[in-house]
């Protein structure tokens, strides 16, 4: 049973990392999302130690317009979020950093969901952190 839980957490991890790898447009870039493109496109991180993430994303004007951030929320209470620059161009990011309290996390693997308002679509941009806990 403990040998078939182990391949099924790691069948899952690998698929994980194949999606997140595959999810940029042609070419390699990032997927665009409403006038902006988030780099890396899926986030993938491991819980540490104390329950936590803690980890960047750069998001980049799609079009070469200079866009701001203007807001960036998570889909629980556990997840929060700093824009440390909001201004970007399509070579210049914007840098939101990320903040998960998933302590309370029970599966292998956990799916945050952060939505970004910006000024180059009334749409918001979304994009999400796979958070990988160790046993």
């Amino acid at each position: 049973m403990m040998q078939l839980r182990i391949r099924l957490t790691v069948f899952v991890l690998a698929m994980t990392l194949i999606l997140a790898n595959n999810s940029g447009s042609a070419g390699g870039s990032p997927r665009p999302h409403g006038g902006v493109r988030f780099d890396p496109p899926t986030l993938v991180v491991t819980r540490d130690s104390t329950g936590f993430v803690q980890s960047m994303v750069r998001v980049y004007s799609d079009h070469g317009d200079s866009i701001r951030v203007m807001g960036v929320s998570g889909s629980c209470g556990c997840a929060s979020a700093s824009v440390q620059r909001p201004l970007m161009h399509d070579t210049t990011p914007a840098k939101i950093y990320v903040m998960i309290d998933a302590r309370h996390f029970k599966d292998s693997i956990n799916t945050v969901q952060y939505t970004v308002n910006h000024s180059g679509s009334s749409r918001p941009a979304m994009f999400n952190v796979s958070v990988r806990c160790k046993p």
